[in-house]
């Protein structure tokens, strides 16, 4: 994700899913393989390994408690690399997923070092069962459940805070504190933004007292603890931070480019400025003015190629999530029906139909074109008679007009109908010129009309504009959706 966290109208955003993480303070960092250190890493490993696995070593093959594997000095020696060893254990102990006993020994090791614990109930950890349980479920956490940790830190966070005292509240810090340090960064931005010391002694437990001891050292201990914080996560954030979940390999699925990633990334960060910096904005519970505003517009003029990222954000299920899915309404023009949505949120139909519900596009372009044709005044109604103020389609009830309801639900096909709309007008139906002209927020018209003056025959237009502009408009097939 490319957001900053943003904590004034933290508590009204976590009703809504969360807080987001982001490049000031971050939850993940880009990493280049540093082939020494994991040479050194690796090395101390397969000495672990070898250790636990000797017959004749000091691991007593009666107590299979975690303390037997990771109280020697060979498991010191990876927990001592930190954070930074993470990545690196957690390939070898995929390696290992048949070995049970080098398994279960790894995993002791990553719980030593993230302190990362899961509940017996917790979604990942209740799948398996024995030995293995909390290994295999740290490595799902690894690879996709950790996108959702700013969600969780807010949420414990919160469920902490609501309690006054006694017992209750003692449950919910050490639920806190099972978060682990890799929710460093979020306990750092709470401190740092809304003041909350209370947060250090977590900071301290997860950083194994290191915080406080560098604190000691250059204040004598009397220092101001929330301005020590900023300073020494900046000096120190690159060793706590994570590899991202995303890598490489999705960007190149979705044959996003490097420019576009990077010019995304910006433009949000330039539109988070704009919002952090606007009172009337930042203060607000609702998603519109984050989303009515020319920064904002610039995230959508970039149009389809980025659809990928910004359904990727969607996931978020905070403020960042609900924003984007303004933005992939707007490009994508893929709205969602009552009967559609099945009383589910229209940001979940959203992502289904991105993931999975797309390959049905053709067959639903077909009948709905066929019912609008059925319906159809002569000469028909365009998409101006039917969109609001904001150009989208409207939710109201139209079963008095079948013209309109079945030209609505055409519309609501989106872009990614286009190429189906396309081949129909090529042979002749250019009754569906309307529809294109509204898909491609009138682009088509206005190249028509700028290359013959308004007077060509769009119909051998449609076929040239078509074979120039289709890479930029169509969508990445449903296969290469990365999960």
């Amino acid at each position: 994700m490319f957001m900053k966290l943003f904590l004034k109208p933290f508590i009204v955003f976590f009703l809504l899913g969360g807080i987001t993480d982001g490049i000031a303070f971050g939850s993940e960092k880009n990493q280049t393989s540093d082939t020494e250190f994991e040479a050194k890493c690796r090395k101390a490993v397969a000495e672990y390994l070898q250790y636990i696995n000797d017959p004749n070593g000091g691991i007593d093959p009666t107590d299979s408690t975690w303390r037997t594997y990771t109280e020697n000095r060979y498991c010191d020696a990876i927990v001592s690399f930190g954070v930074p060893a993470l990545n690196c254990v957690v390939q070898i102990m995929k390696d290992n997923e048949t070995n049970m006993s080098n398994f279960y020994a790894l995993s002791g090791v990553v719980h030593k070092i993230s302190k990362r614990q899961f509940e017996q109930s917790y979604p990942l950890r209740s799948k398996w069962h024995g030995a293995q349980a909390y290994g295999k479920a740290f490595i799902e956490w690894w690879n996709k459940g950790r996108v959702q940790w700013d969600d969780e830190f807010a949420e414990y966070y919160m469920a902490w805070k609501r309690r006054k005292a006694g017992e209750e509240r003692d449950k919910a810090y050490n639920k806190l504190k099972e978060l682990g340090c890799l929710s460093l960064s979020y306990a750092i931005e709470t401190i740092t933004t809304l003041g909350d010391i209370e947060l250090w002694d977590v900071v301290d437990y997860w950083t194994d007292g290191k915080i406080t001891e560098d604190f000691n050292t250059e204040t004598g201990g009397a220092g101001d603890k929330i301005t020590f914080v900023s300073s020494w996560w900046n000096k120190n954030k690159d060793y706590w931070l994570l590899p991202p979940v995303e890598d490489a390999e999705f960007y190149s699925k979705q044959q996003i480019s490097a420019a576009d990633i990077a010019l995304f990334s910006r433009l949000v960060d330039e539109w988070w400025e704009y919002v952090l910096n606007e009172p009337s904005i930042s203060l607000s519970s609702r998603t519109e003015p984050y989303v009515e505003n020319e920064y904002f517009q610039k995230i959508i003029d970039m149009g389809p190629p980025v659809l990928p990222l910004i359904a990727k954000n969607m996931e978020d299920r905070g403020l960042l999530g609900a924003c984007m899915y303004d933005a992939f309404l707007n490009i994508s023009k893929r709205w969602f029906s009552d009967e559609e949505r099945g009383g589910r949120f229209v940001k979940v139909n959203a992502l289904i139909w991105w993931k999975t519900g797309r390959g049905d596009t053709k067959n639903q372009f077909n009948d709905r074109y066929q019912s609008w044709k059925n319906n159809a005044g002569n000469p028909p109604r365009g998409w101006k008679d039917i969109v609001d103020d904001n150009g989208r389609l409207p939710y109201q009830d139209l079963s008095h007009d079948p013209e309109l309801q079945a030209y609505r639900s055409l519309l609501a096909l989106g872009i990614d109908a286009l190429p189906y709309a396309i081949e129909k007008i090529e042979k002749g139906n250019i009754d569906l010129w309307d529809v294109v002209d509204y898909w491609t927020d009138s682009k088509i018209t206005d190249d028509f009309n700028a290359e013959t003056s308004g007077a060509g025959d769009k119909i051998p237009f449609v076929s040239s504009w078509w074979n120039k502009n289709k890479d930029y408009w169509l969508l990445p097939p449903v296969a290469d959706i990365s999960n």
